[in-house]
């Protein structure tokens, strides 16, 4: 990166870059996996599907929080005097619980079955599926980034 840069804008800028990318791969394996751990055995096929198409949307969906991210790390790692892993972390859980209290991405409702409607594992799943994406992005956006703090 340029000399010239502050370090927040280089943390900013990887967060920014790796970040929805590295959500995008996440969110595809953990939606095709909880698919077939929901009983929906060609629930597979999603990953394939979302980490096609949604590379055309990651940056414009995961944008948002990878700033967020990327700036809860750099405030975190300019008050500490080591680079812990765990700061990467933290600021994906940050970003999730920003994005869950701002509810701009609202997890969908579990759909409806002959016998009613789904069970609460549909909502509790989406979620652990989003905050692995946050949270996994984060750490590897910071794996990166922690050079320039």
């Amino acid at each position: 990166m340029p000399a010239f840069l502050p370090r927040s804008a280089k943390i900013l800028i990887v967060f920014a870059l790796v970040g929805p990318l590295v959500g995008l791969a996440v969110f595809s394996l953990g939606m095709g996996v909880f698919a077939v751990i929901d009983g929906h055995v060609d629930g597979m096929w999603l990953s394939p599907f979302f980490i096609l198409y949604g590379l055309f949307f990651a940056h414009f969906v995961g944008l948002p929080w990878a700033l967020v991210a990327g700036l809860c790390a750099s405030v975190i790692a300019s008050r500490m005097t080591d680079r812990r892993l765990w700061i990467g972390a933290m600021s994906g859980v940050v970003s999730f619980v920003s994005a869950a209290l701002i509810k701009t991405v609202q997890i969908p409702l579990a759909p409806a079955y002959a016998g009613g409607a789904g069970g609460d594992t549909f909502t509790s799943g989406i979620a652990a599926v989003m905050l692995l994406v946050h949270v996994i992005a984060a750490t590897a956006s910071w794996l990166i980034a922690r050079r320039f703090a």
